[in-house]
């Protein structure tokens, strides 16, 4: 994972989109929200295709699936 990448291709987006968890959620169509931008940001990184944009339920099995390790349970 290149999260280098995925912190120059979110910065990108800084001004650029608007929040909204009902649009596109990965900044398609100028919107996203946390869990969209988190995902956006990983795919950018390298990460897998999760089939869909996860949400703040399904984000801890993409992150798990991609090798990311729990550092918190909050």
């Amino acid at each position: 994972m290149d999260i280098d990448a995925a912190i120059n291709a979110l910065k990108e987006k800084i001004g650029k989109s608007t929040y909204s968890m009902e649009g596109s959620r990965d900044f398609s169509d100028g919107t996203c929200d946390c869990s969209g931008a988190v995902y956006y940001g990983l795919r950018k990184a390298g990460c897998s295709d999760f089939g869909y944009i996860p949400s703040t339920e399904t984000l801890h099995e993409y992150l798990v699936q991609n090798g990311i390790t729990l550092k918190a349970e909050n």
